[in-house]
């Protein structure tokens, strides 16, 4: 089956050849305010003109319902029926959601997004000792994990948003639970501003796994620049 769902920005579907897969998870991660949550909600939206559904997991992104506000402007908001939005107020309520996400999946469900899968996890680890952060990433791990296999088993793509820090080793941005996230999704993106353009953004892809059965075959290292609007990304 497979196939692909449209993110709404000719640019970045042209870097995923075609948009984003069906049946595969994808990490886009990077400093705060630089545009994941407009893009999960753009995705969201493109595909709910289409008659197409999504669950979104909000973890409690506080920009979210005043960008969704924008976004709705220059749309019919009769789209919004076909959002399942699910508010995730703390880590333990995200790991039920994420157990329970199979009774919310219908034939007309296209994507799981989750915005963002790492809030709730750096909330518990600042106020957690070692023994419980290791807990947290096991309990983390397995989020990953399951939405990985949903993906696969129901032919839908899972887009997870995470926060990135800057790595000064490395002279990069790495997302939050690197190990973690980096062994359960399939692509990989990275959002970053643009150094000449202040309303640019340049999506780095990171990582695409080709073919899971042979995880060596990756496309890494390509990259577009996208314009942030009030519409969302173009």
């Amino acid at each position: 089956m497979n196939g692909y769902i449209s993110s709404g920005c000719k640019l970045l579907d042209a870097l995923l050849d075609g948009g984003f897969p069906r049946g595969r998870l994808v990490q886009v991660y990077g400093r705060k305010f630089v545009g994941k949550t407009t893009l999960a909600l753009q995705i969201a939206l493109v595909n709910a003109e289409k008659g197409l559904k999504t669950i979104f997991i909000d973890t409690g992104q506080a920009y979210l319902p005043y960008r969704l506000s924008q976004m709705i402007k220059q749309r019919n908001e009769k789209d919004l029926e076909q959002i399942f939005f699910i508010k995730a107020k703390s880590f333990k309520s995200q790991l039920k959601i994420i157990d329970k996400i199979n009774f919310y999946i219908t034939p007309k469900t296209c994507a799981i997004i989750v915005d963002n899968i790492s809030q709730h996890y750096l909330t518990e680890r600042l106020k957690s000792k070692d023994q419980k952060n290791m807990t947290l990433g096991r309990l983390l791990a397995y989020q990953i994990a399951s939405l990985n296999y949903i993906a696969e088993a129901h032919n839908i793509a899972v887009v997870v948003t995470n926060n990135g820090y800057f790595k000064k080793a490395e002279k990069e941005y790495v997302p939050v639970a690197r190990g973690i996230m980096e062994k359960y999704s399939d692509i990989i993106l990275l959002v970053e501003h643009d150094a000449v353009k202040p309303s640019a953004r340049k999506i780095i892809l990171k990582k695409k796994l080709l073919d899971k059965e042979y995880p060596s075959l990756t496309k890494t290292a390509f990259f577009t620049r996208v314009s942030l609007t009030e519409e969302g990304l173009i």
